[in-house]
């Protein structure tokens, strides 16, 4: 005698229900920075905070631009952002090789 065992199906991945859901999800990661950044920006822009503290999100992003591709010595940040993250990510690199050397040296790879 033959028994068959009952094999349940697969749900449709299209099912409306999962959908809704994933779009609620999605609609939430979204919905929360965006209404951080209109706080933020409301609260610069209409000085409810002095800006000279906290600057609005466009100056943050004004500032961040000129830091990154502004033209050299334009002022003392101005277009050293690759220097610096350059020279971060080569120390991180210099620290990893000498713990790994330290390590292999030391016989820890046991």
């Amino acid at each position: 005698m033959v028994s068959v065992a009952s094999v349940p199906t697969r749900r449709n991945s299209w099912d409306s229900a999962r959908i809704v859901a994933g779009a609620n999800l999605v609609g939430r990661r979204i919905v929360g920075p965006l209404v951080v950044l209109l706080v933020w920006h409301l609260a610069s822009t209409l000085q409810w905070v002095d800006p000279r503290f906290v600057p609005s999100p466009l100056t943050v992003l004004h500032s961040l631009w000129i830091w990154m591709f502004g033209p050299a010595g334009a002022g003392p940040y101005s277009g050293t952002w690759f220097l610096h993250a350059g020279n971060s990510a080569y120390r991180v690199l210099i620290g990893f090789l000498a713990a790994a050397a330290g390590c292999v040296s030391n016989n820890h790879l046991q």
